[in-house]
Protein backbone atom coordinates (compact mmCIF):
# COMPACT_ATOMS: atom_id res chain seq x y z
CA UNK A 1 0.00 0.00 0.00
CA UNK A 2 1.20 3.69 -0.72
CA UNK A 3 2.18 5.95 2.07
CA UNK A 4 -0.69 8.19 3.46
CA UNK A 5 -0.91 11.60 1.76
CA UNK A 6 -1.16 15.12 3.64
CA UNK A 7 -4.47 15.13 2.34
CA UNK A 8 -5.53 11.70 3.58
CA UNK A 9 -3.99 12.76 6.88
CA UNK A 10 -6.13 15.21 6.90
CA UNK A 11 -9.30 13.10 7.23
CA UNK A 12 -10.08 12.81 3.24
CA UNK A 13 -10.94 9.36 2.26
CA UNK A 14 -9.01 6.73 0.53
CA UNK A 15 -11.88 4.94 -0.77
CA UNK A 16 -15.55 7.03 -1.51
CA UNK A 17 -18.10 5.07 -2.88
CA UNK A 18 -20.79 7.48 -3.89
CA UNK A 19 -24.48 6.77 -4.84
CA UNK A 20 -23.70 3.41 -5.65
CA UNK A 21 -26.94 1.41 -7.34
CA UNK A 22 -27.00 -2.71 -8.47
CA UNK A 23 -30.37 -4.27 -9.36
CA UNK A 24 -30.46 -7.69 -9.74
CA UNK A 25 -33.81 -9.76 -11.87
CA UNK A 26 -36.31 -9.13 -9.12
CA UNK A 27 -34.08 -7.52 -6.74
CA UNK A 28 -32.76 -3.69 -6.43
CA UNK A 29 -29.39 -4.83 -4.10
CA UNK A 30 -28.30 -1.10 -3.54
CA UNK A 31 -29.95 1.91 -3.88
CA UNK A 32 -27.84 5.51 -3.74
CA UNK A 33 -25.21 3.80 -1.31
CA UNK A 34 -22.37 6.02 -0.19
CA UNK A 35 -19.33 4.29 1.80
CA UNK A 36 -16.31 5.62 2.60
CA UNK A 37 -12.84 4.64 4.59
CA UNK A 38 -10.38 6.84 5.60
CA UNK A 39 -6.41 6.38 6.58
CA UNK A 40 -6.26 4.07 9.67
CA UNK A 41 -9.84 2.61 9.53
CA UNK A 42 -11.41 -0.80 9.54
CA UNK A 43 -14.94 -1.13 8.90
CA UNK A 44 -17.10 -4.19 9.29
CA UNK A 45 -20.34 -4.47 7.73
CA UNK A 46 -23.29 -6.23 9.28
CA UNK A 47 -26.66 -6.76 8.68
CA UNK A 48 -29.32 -9.39 7.86
CA UNK A 49 -29.31 -11.16 4.57
CA UNK A 50 -29.89 -9.82 1.23
CA UNK A 51 -28.85 -6.48 2.82
CA UNK A 52 -26.33 -5.84 0.10
CA UNK A 53 -23.23 -5.98 2.30
CA UNK A 54 -21.56 -8.83 -0.22
CA UNK A 55 -22.74 -6.86 -3.30
CA UNK A 56 -21.20 -3.97 -2.37
CA UNK A 57 -17.62 -5.13 -1.31
CA UNK A 58 -17.78 -7.57 -5.06
CA UNK A 59 -18.80 -3.47 -6.51
CA UNK A 60 -15.76 -2.31 -4.95
CA UNK A 61 -13.63 -5.45 -5.65
CA UNK A 62 -14.37 -5.66 -9.30
CA UNK A 63 -16.23 -8.99 -9.51
CA UNK A 64 -19.72 -7.19 -10.18
CA UNK A 65 -19.99 -4.04 -11.82
CA UNK A 66 -22.29 -1.51 -10.71
CA UNK A 67 -25.20 0.14 -12.43
CA UNK A 68 -24.92 3.58 -11.32
CA UNK A 69 -22.83 5.63 -9.39
CA UNK A 70 -18.86 6.44 -8.71
CA UNK A 71 -15.52 4.71 -6.19
CA UNK A 72 -12.84 7.06 -5.83
CA UNK A 73 -9.82 6.10 -4.88
CA UNK A 74 -7.37 8.57 -3.29
CA UNK A 75 -9.58 11.21 -4.17
CA UNK A 76 -9.64 10.54 -8.35
CA UNK A 77 -12.61 8.34 -10.15
CA UNK A 78 -11.89 4.41 -10.58
CA UNK A 79 -13.13 2.56 -12.83
CA UNK A 80 -12.88 -0.97 -11.52
CA UNK A 81 -14.04 -3.81 -13.90
CA UNK A 82 -12.14 -6.01 -12.19
CA UNK A 83 -10.47 -7.96 -9.52
CA UNK A 84 -6.96 -7.05 -11.28
CA UNK A 85 -7.99 -3.41 -11.20
CA UNK A 86 -8.78 -3.18 -7.39
CA UNK A 87 -5.76 -5.19 -6.76
CA UNK A 88 -3.68 -2.28 -8.93
CA UNK A 89 -5.41 0.32 -6.82
CA UNK A 90 -4.23 -1.11 -3.67
CA UNK A 91 -8.34 -2.54 -2.44
CA UNK A 92 -8.11 -5.83 -0.54
CA UNK A 93 -10.97 -7.53 1.49
CA UNK A 94 -10.52 -9.45 4.44
CA UNK A 95 -13.43 -12.14 3.79
CA UNK A 96 -15.30 -13.37 7.32
CA UNK A 97 -14.64 -16.69 6.46
CA UNK A 98 -11.67 -18.58 4.48
CA UNK A 99 -10.51 -21.44 3.56
CA UNK A 100 -6.46 -22.16 2.37
CA UNK A 101 -5.57 -24.51 0.11
CA UNK A 102 -3.42 -27.54 1.79
CA UNK A 103 -1.46 -28.45 -1.16
CA UNK A 104 -0.44 -24.77 -1.83
CA UNK A 105 2.22 -23.41 0.06
CA UNK A 106 1.70 -20.52 2.83
CA UNK A 107 3.52 -17.93 0.15
CA UNK A 108 0.52 -19.07 -2.53
CA UNK A 109 -2.65 -18.67 0.00
CA UNK A 110 -1.40 -15.30 1.05
CA UNK A 111 -1.29 -14.85 -2.56
CA UNK A 112 -3.94 -16.71 -3.90
CA UNK A 113 -5.80 -13.34 -5.90
CA UNK A 114 -2.41 -12.68 -7.76
CA UNK A 115 -2.06 -16.59 -8.96
CA UNK A 116 -3.30 -16.16 -12.17
CA UNK A 117 -1.73 -12.40 -12.71
CA UNK A 118 2.09 -13.70 -13.74
CA UNK A 119 3.76 -15.72 -16.76
CA UNK A 120 1.70 -18.48 -17.94
CA UNK A 121 -1.00 -18.05 -15.50
CA UNK A 122 1.35 -17.69 -12.26
CA UNK A 123 2.75 -15.16 -10.43
CA UNK A 124 6.04 -15.69 -10.09
CA UNK A 125 7.00 -17.98 -7.25
CA UNK A 126 10.15 -15.88 -5.94
CA UNK A 127 8.25 -13.05 -5.76
CA UNK A 128 5.27 -14.40 -3.63
CA UNK A 129 7.92 -15.98 -1.60
CA UNK A 130 9.91 -12.93 -0.56
CA UNK A 131 6.83 -11.05 -0.15
CA UNK A 132 5.51 -13.56 1.67
CA UNK A 133 8.52 -13.20 3.90
CA UNK A 134 8.24 -9.42 4.73
CA UNK A 135 4.17 -9.71 5.72
CA UNK A 136 5.76 -12.85 7.95
CA UNK A 137 8.04 -11.06 9.43
CA UNK A 138 6.12 -7.74 10.33
CA UNK A 139 3.91 -10.41 12.00
CA UNK A 140 5.95 -11.87 14.06
CA UNK A 141 5.58 -14.81 12.46
CA UNK A 142 8.47 -17.71 12.09
CA UNK A 143 6.88 -20.22 9.08
CA UNK A 144 8.97 -20.32 5.52
CA UNK A 145 6.38 -19.25 3.16
CA UNK A 146 7.58 -22.23 0.83
CA UNK A 147 6.16 -24.41 2.62
CA UNK A 148 2.71 -26.36 1.92
CA UNK A 149 -0.13 -25.31 4.11
CA UNK A 150 -1.06 -28.48 4.77
CA UNK A 151 2.63 -29.04 6.36
CA UNK A 152 2.06 -26.56 9.16
CA UNK A 153 1.09 -27.91 12.92
CA UNK A 154 -2.12 -27.13 13.99
CA UNK A 155 -0.77 -24.07 16.15
CA UNK A 156 0.86 -22.75 12.77
CA UNK A 157 -2.01 -23.22 10.69
CA UNK A 158 -4.29 -20.88 13.39
CA UNK A 159 -2.02 -18.31 13.80
CA UNK A 160 -1.86 -17.88 10.24
CA UNK A 161 -4.52 -16.19 7.90
CA UNK A 162 -4.01 -15.57 4.22
CA UNK A 163 -4.13 -11.44 4.90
Amino acid sequence: MKEVTRREAAGAPLIEMQRVSKAFPGVQALDEVDFAVRAGEVHALVGENGAGKSTLVKILTGVYPMDAGRILVRGRRAEIRSPLDAQRLGVRVIHQEFTLVNDLSVAENIFLDVLAVGVLGRAPRRWMEQQARAVLSRLGLDLDPSTPVGELTVAEGSSYSPW
